[in-house]
């Protein structure tokens, strides 16, 4: 791994090797869904899957961002991580304002969608 620091104010940053005693662990065993709006997001998330770190996690790629999200939430249940990706902003502030609301809102309403499904799953599970 390649840590960036800089040498000074003006330069940009210069990658500097991780020291021999820095270590990494590798993730756990954990569910991670990446939910993309653009193919670059999705190439950096693929390309992060493929680091021997996350041998142990299950890393699924889903486009269509935060209301393929929701859509996905209404039925089944959360995993571990949940990546977004939102193309809400825009270049002027007050558009920046009013996108940062709707993603505001969007991620309260699948919060509101993931504790539903975990209380159902929850009933679900302790039934039988």
């Amino acid at each position: 791994m390649i840590s960036a620091s800089r040498q000074n104010s003006e330069g940009p940053a210069e990658p500097q090797p991780l020291a021999a005693d820095d270590h990494i662990a590798p993730v756990p065993r954990i569910s991670v869904q990446a939910f993309c709006e653009t193919e670059q997001t999705s190439a950096a998330v693929q390309a992060a899957s493929q680091d021997r770190r996350l041998g142990k996690a299950h890393i699924t790629i889903k486009m269509g961002g935060m209301a393929r999200a929701i859509e996905t939430y209404h039925s089944q249940p959360t995993p571990n991580v949940i990546v977004l990706e939102s193309k809400a902003g825009t270049s002027t502030p007050s558009a920046n304002a009013a996108g940062s609301s709707r993603v505001f809102s969007a991620i309260v309403a699948s919060a509101r969608v993931c504790a539903r499904t975990k209380s159902g799953h929850s009933k679900r599970s302790s039934g039988g």
